[in-house]
């Protein structure tokens, strides 16, 4: 029996809508991708190919393991998020406190958009900096996400660096 037609390492993309929009979908995700990971290991796949791989007791122990790691990544990106909106009002307090900013219309396009990019950064940098799903192998779903989700936010504050120095 072939264990790589059966079991394939999920899209993380996909991954992370699945956790929000149908959470038992991405539970079913993480446990396919956590076996097709193990299968990749010879000593595994040679279990399998031997029928001594449990698979429905390898499916439970890696569903609980999953449900965990979905809970510590929901709760990081939360609490991530929580923290870099708190950050954002404190530097807008500051920053009209100081004077540097009013509170009229229209609001400067170019100020707004180092603005958001500043507080998706700030996102990203907290959401490295909370707990985050782990494993021996790094290599589970939560982990992949945790990772693309990370980058993703770094891309704006990323532009308007460069921007800023550019011009």
């Amino acid at each position: 029996m072939n264990s790589q037609n059966i079991y394939k390492t999920q899209n993380p993309v996909l991954g992370f809508f699945a956790l929000y929009l149908h959470p038992a979908r991405y539970i079913e995700m993480a446990v396919t991708h956590n076996i097709a990971n193990e299968l990749t290991d010879p000593t595994y796949q040679k279990a399998y190919e031997a029928g001594d791989y449990h698979l429905e007791d390898r499916r439970n122990i890696l569903m609980s393991n999953c449900e965990a790691s979905r809970d510590v990544l929901k709760n990081s990106i939360k609490v991530s998020f929580l923290r870099a909106i708190s950050i954002s009002l404190l530097a807008l307090l500051i920053a009209w406190l100081l004077g540097e900013i009013s509170p009229s219309l229209p609001l400067a396009s170019n100020k707004l958009f180092f603005a958001v990019s500043a507080c998706l950064g700030v996102w990203g940098a907290t959401l490295q900096l909370d707990p985050k799903p782990e494993s021996y192998d790094r290599n589970t779903l939560a982990e992949k996400i945790h990772g693309i989700i990370s980058s993703v936010l770094f891309v704006p504050i990323s532009i308007a660096a460069i921007l800023q120095v550019m011009f």
